[in-house]
């Protein structure tokens, strides 16, 4: 049944890119996991809460929505 999927803890650390960031949801998708847990972690380079984190955010959600 697929609302019985896995649904990773996504630790986020060093400079995020969107496109790398979009790329991996593509991969979890194929993988047959059902979504994801973003999460900040030691190593982050990018601003937590700042403008390119939230620009992260949007692009993260706008590619599981068209999945």
């Amino acid at each position: 049944m697929s609302g019985y999927k896995s649904i990773p803890f996504w630790s986020w650390n060093d400079e995020l890119d969107p496109e790398e960031l979009k790329e991996q949801i593509r991969w979890m998708k194929e993988q047959g996991f059902g979504g994801d847990f973003m999460h900040a972690r030691g190593g982050l380079k990018t601003e937590y809460l700042g403008k390119e984190w939230f620009e992260c955010i949007d692009a993260c959600s706008k590619r599981a929505m068209e999945l």
